[in-house]
């Protein structure tokens, strides 16, 4: 958690060293999200195509990692999304108020 933190707190401080344009701190966190979900999407293409069990093994858990970064905007923007990510596999059942 600290090393995550303090990477983090490098890039704002790298992204607001910046001498032709400044970002606010809104779109700095937008583009390093944007990074972390392009990463994301990347790593589950490389898992979906693999075939070999070791290196399915590996990309999965490397697809987790990126997740796992990702986790807490996932949860407070997209909390039913989330739910289905995490729950259990439960099919969804509908009943009707009759």
């Amino acid at each position: 958690m600290i090393r995550k933190t303090f990477i983090l707190f490098t890039l704002l401080s790298l992204l607001a060293c910046k001498d032709k344009e400044y970002e606010s701190l809104e779109d700095s966190f937008q583009s390093i999200v944007q990074l972390k979900v392009d990463s994301l999407n990347i790593s589950l293409n490389h898992l979906e195509n693999e075939r070999d069990i070791t290196t399915l093994k590996k990309n999965f858990n490397n697809s987790r990692k990126y997740y796992k970064v990702l986790e807490p905007f996932v949860e407070y923007y997209f909390q039913g999304f989330s739910r289905r990510i995490n729950g259990p596999a439960l099919p969804e059942i509908k009943t009707d108020d009759n």
